[in-house]
């Protein structure tokens, strides 16, 4: 099933470049192995269980407002809301959405709460691309199930932002093929590896300006010795998002308030 080369990801994230997002029929021709949509969904919590992340499903809690998924490096947690999500997407790709921010290995000095630069505005965006491309080319390509239209609407939003952000030309072509590549093959690496498991023991107040939301940590980001190559790479990212705000004073209730689970 992890058949990742037949996939030609780099030259079909160039056709979506040159179209700026508007290639969604056709994109990433569809896996060998075509599972169950609730075999997909179950495939790609498997897919966190195995990367050492936390999946919650509620309310998601944010300043853009209406949310279906969100993700936390430091913490090793995705949180989804099914119910806000458009009707036709598949599931596993809303989760897939947020593993592939998880594990893209571009830069991700963006990735904090406090008011961005134009630097790492632009480059949020550009892992928001990544993201998208990798949902559905794993989800289409690799699990074999529709993804729906949310992450191809969502690129073609990303192209729109960037346009308007004057980034267009300065869009590092290749490299955003070659992260997407990588991101995918992570995560068909994780299928066929152990499950990474921890019953949580606290949870983190998560504020993003919206209101607290209570979430548990993931095995990713205890500083346990991962159980797979996947698992390392997401453990890695965990740790470099850990120290890169550890000794931020702006990290107030996020960092300091903790509750039991047990």
């Amino acid at each position: 099933m992890n058949d990742v080369g037949r996939l030609d990801i780099v030259s079909e994230v160039d056709r979506v470049l040159d179209h700026e997002g508007n290639v969604a029929d056709g994109l990433f021709s569809t896996g060998s192995t075509r599972l169950s949509p609730p075999a997909a969904h179950s495939a790609a919590e498997q897919i966190a269980q195995a990367l050492g992340y936390v999946v919650s499903v509620g309310g998601i809690r944010s300043p853009q407002g209406v949310s279906a998924g969100m993700f936390s490096r430091r913490l090793a947690h995705v949180r989804v809301d099914f119910s806000v999500a458009p009707a036709a997407d598949h599931r596993a790709a809303i989760i897939c959405h947020e593993l592939a921010h998880a594990l893209d290995p571009g830069p991700y000095e963006f990735d904090h709460p406090w008011v961005k630069t134009a630097e790492e505005i632009v480059q949020a965006q550009h892992a928001q691309l990544v993201a998208c491309l990798s949902s559905h080319a794993f989800t289409r390509g690799i699990l074999g199930v529709d993804p729906g239209p949310g992450q191809m609407a969502l690129a073609e939003h990303v192209f729109r932002a960037l346009d308007h952000l004057d980034a267009l030309d300065g869009l590092p072509r290749r490299n955003i093929g070659r992260r997407v590549e990588l991101t995918v093959g992570v995560m068909a690496s994780a299928m066929s590896a152990p499950a990474w498991l921890r019953e949580p023991d606290h949870e983190i107040a998560v504020d993003r300006g919206a209101g607290v939301m209570w979430l548990a940590v993931g095995p990713a980001a205890s500083g346990e010795s991962p159980p797979s190559e996947a698992a390392a790479v997401a453990a890695l990212h965990c740790t470099q998002a850990r120290s890169r705000y550890a000794d931020d004073p702006r990290f107030t209730v996020d960092l300091d308030t903790a509750r039991s689970v047990r």
